[in-house]
């Protein structure tokens, strides 16, 4: 139950839109937030992989432990837990944004 509008929880990720609510829909999702991730985390050591029939992601480091994902803010809890690299979700390398220094105001 969502606290601040009372509302049910939703069992469809935003990662799915655009695809439909079946179970081809679902791998399809899946398989897209699988390619993103793996994008996002290249030079980290760090992979995810879909398996056809899995209910997760699977997140592997180099030194083959492995971490169950199911949605975006469970990739960058099991990155932490998987390396020593501390990723940031907002940094400008993946949102494109230019870093501005103090200095430049």
């Amino acid at each position: 139950m969502c606290s601040g509008c009372g509302t049910p929880p939703s069992n469809i990720d935003w990662y799915s839109a655009g695809v439909p609510d079946s179970p081809g829909g679902r791998i399809q999702a899946r398989t897209r937030l699988a390619r993103a991730a793996n994008a996002v985390l290249t030079g980290s050591g760090l992979s995810v992989t879909f398996y056809q029939g899995a209910s997760s992601l699977s997140m592997r480091n180099t030194g083959g432990a492995t971490e169950p994902v199911y949605t975006l803010p469970d990739i960058w809890t099991a990155a932490g837990k998987l390396s020593d690299i501390d990723l940031d979700p907002l940094a400008p390398r993946f949102t494109g944004r230019p870093t501005v220094s103090p200095a430049d105001d």
